[in-house]
């Protein structure tokens, strides 16, 4: 085992194992709040072999002991991976205490990206891989060559503006999906503007109808709210446009999400890393729209006046204006 004692501050760059990370841990001083997750994260980046050397070290003190990169080395453990890594040794008893203790980097900071962007694509990551943690830039970057970056660049070009729940990362990724999947760009572009915007008179009965559910309270902008992803698809759904569906039902849900994973499947630059998907048709199907007294309560008085005027024949769209930003 390597001897960590030193009484000058030195760097190597060196192989660490999971023998090593052991001992290492053992030499800890005080009790250090480990998160789980990120364990977890790391070791999955590592048996994925997506580690790499970066300046940011294994720091040990001049006696030995360790003092930072603990999720790192309890990650080397539990993945069996032997990686590389910088260890700087001789540090002062006290260096601890002004170690950068930053908020690590998200995603837009790593992609030097809009983060209206690249929330989309963190949302669509997500749902692919099924979690609820961060996922890596290696994870990422077949979300990304499946078009879904280029559409998210374009519907945030189409529209900047933000608003509570309509420019959400769940709403957003709902329209880009719709476009990517075949849907007319044109009708999916000026309905997120319109919710956006608020501008009723651009809006089909379904993004009215969304806005309703919205103030009623069924729709919500919660995290992992798992619902909404359903309610925008069907939205930006021009074959579903003077739909007044307000019902998010859990076989819906399933049949939205499989509806996300299947369109990125089939658009993804393969790798060795991901097993060729079936190539499948992706088909939202329509439901059926049922006639009920409309709630007018706690909707605003234009909005209230839209509805009830609105018919299933105002809404005007230009098939031959259809246009699609995707790749391949």
């Amino acid at each position: 085992m390597s001897n960590f004692i030193s009484k000058v501050e030195r760097a190597i760059i060196m192989d660490i194992t999971p023998n090593i990370a052991t001992h290492l841990l053992s030499t800890s001083v005080g009790n250090r709040k480990i998160r789980d997750w990120h364990v977890d994260v790391l070791a999955g980046s590592m048996a994925r072999g997506e580690w790499r050397i970066t300046s940011q070290g294994i720091g040990i003190d001049k006696n030995g002991n360790l003092r930072d990169a603990h999720h790192r080395l309890m990650a080397v453990v539990k993945s069996g991976v032997t990686i590389r890594s910088v260890v700087v040794m001789g540090l002062s008893l006290n260096a601890y205490e002004v170690t950068d203790t930053g908020i690590a980097r998200n995603m837009a900071d790593l992609l030097n990206e809009n983060k209206r962007i690249t929330d989309i694509l963190n949302a669509g990551a997500r749902l692919y891989f099924d979690t609820t943690r961060p996922v890596t830039i290696d994870q990422m970057r077949p979300i990304m060559d499946s078009g879904l970056y280029d559409t998210a660049k374009t519907l945030i070009k189409h529209c900047n503006t933000t608003r509570t729940f309509y420019s959400s990362a769940t709403v957003k990724l709902a329209a880009c999906i719709n476009i990517m999947n075949g849907s007319d760009a044109e009708y999916v572009l000026t309905q997120y503007r319109a919710l956006c915007l608020l501008d009723f008179a651009s809006m089909s009965p379904a993004s009215m109808s969304l806005v309703k559910q919205v103030n009623d309270g069924k729709a919500n902008a919660r995290a992992r709210n798992l619902d909404t992803i359903c309610r925008a698809l069907r939205t930006f759904d021009i074959h579903q446009k003077d739909s007044s569906e307000s019902s998010a039902k859990p076989d819906q849900i399933a049949a939205a999400i499989k509806i996300v994973i299947d369109v990125l499947n089939n658009k993804i630059i393969l790798t060795d890393q991901y097993p060729k998907p079936e190539s499948k048709a992706n088909v939202i199907k329509p439901v059926q729209v049922i006639k009920k007294p409309k709630k007018t309560t706690g909707i605003d008085d234009e909005l209230k006046e839209l509805l009830d005027e609105r018919t299933t024949e105002s809404y005007l769209h230009k098939s031959g204006d259809r246009k699609k930003y995707v790749n391949g």
